[in-house]
């Protein structure tokens, strides 16, 4: 059996990984970039902040003159007699330098006698279209480099913003719009700014009726899609609408929508009857809670999820 490699593991998980690891620390860094820059791919120039060796006295701290007299050998040849007509030459310790193979040392202005500077690195990196909501590039020996040690990495993590208007599924694009009730029965037109800076105009198509929380869709206005085996450059847009009623009507315009819209059925129960109650509509008021328990926050629930537009009946 050999014991070699299970000493040499047993050895590493006791020391750590620290003690084998002979590279610097990486540096890392996030970056926000806006969807827009998403949509058309852009160039972001960063600057890193490294510490590196000291060019002026590599690492050591101080700067040093080489001995002269073994010019940086740290050993000399020393010439002995071994009879008469014959020497030899013997290796000893440098008298000069005492075997460092250095005369002088002097303090190293540059990094304050540490061995590292601090040094911005300019770089320049490309945001390619459809890149994900967190997207990770690693840029090999761009990270701290301390004396002695491997430099280290760049790891540059892009986290893309939400947008105020549009929400980014894969690559489909969504988002909100509000429109009038004018609008959602007799036809809708407007017009939207995409995330390339063109002008979307918008229309619905005659006789459609836009209900509130409905969801049309216009293909080929969404995010670019660089999939190798895609066959379509983008994807699809969906709007969902929010439709805003009047807060009241006149008489004659209500009198207009009745001979225009559908007729609701009206209620056919006797109201003399003493099992028939009548209760009126009024508008919800969300700081008036009657006989509230310990299911508050039940129904706080239920009426938010239910919206703001919520009536209630009291009897």
């Amino acid at each position: 059996m050999n014991l070699i490699p299970s000493l040499f593991s047993f050895t590493e998980s006791i020391i750590g990984d620290a003690f084998f690891n002979n590279k610097s620390d990486d540096i890392r860094l996030d970056v926000k970039v806006s969807l827009s820059d998403v949509y058309l791919g852009k160039k972001k120039r960063l600057v890193l902040n490294r510490r590196t060796v000291c060019t002026h006295c590599l690492g050591r701290g101080s700067i040093l003159t080489v001995c002269p007299g073994c010019h940086g050998d740290r050993i000399q040849l020393l010439r002995v007699q071994v009879f008469p007509g014959h020497y030899q030459q013997i290796p000893q310790e440098c008298q000069c330098c005492l075997g460092s193979g250095y005369a002088s040392r002097a303090r190293c202005a540059p990094c304050n006698e540490v061995g590292v500077t601090s040094q911005q690195h300019p770089i320049q990196l490309d945001i390619p279209k459809d890149t994900p909501r967190k997207h990770r590039i690693v840029l090999e020996g761009l990270g701290h480099h301390l004396p002695r040690k491997e430099p280290g990495d760049a790891v540059i993590t892009f986290y893309v913003e939400e947008h105020p208007v549009f929400a980014r599924r894969g690559a489909n694009l969504f988002m909100h719009k509000q429109i009038q009730l004018s609008e959602a029965l007799c036809g809708l037109e407007t017009q939207v700014e995409t995330l390339d800076g063109r002008k979307l105009c918008i229309r619905s198509n005659p006789g459609d009726i836009l209900k509130p929380r409905s969801v049309r869709c216009i293909h080929g206005e969404g995010m670019p899609i660089t999939w190798q085996r895609s066959t379509r450059p983008y994807g699809d847009l969906y709007i969902k609408f929010e439709v805003v009623f009047p807060s009241s009507l006149e008489q004659d315009v209500l009198e207009k929508l009745k001979d225009n819209l559908p007729i609701a059925t009206p209620c056919s129960l006797d109201r003399t009857r003493e099992d028939v109650a009548e209760g009126h509509l009024v508008e919800y008021d969300p700081n008036e809670r009657h006989y509230m328990d310990r299911d508050d926050d039940v129904e706080d629930n239920y009426v938010h999820d239910m919206g703001p537009g919520i009536q209630c009946a009291h009897q």
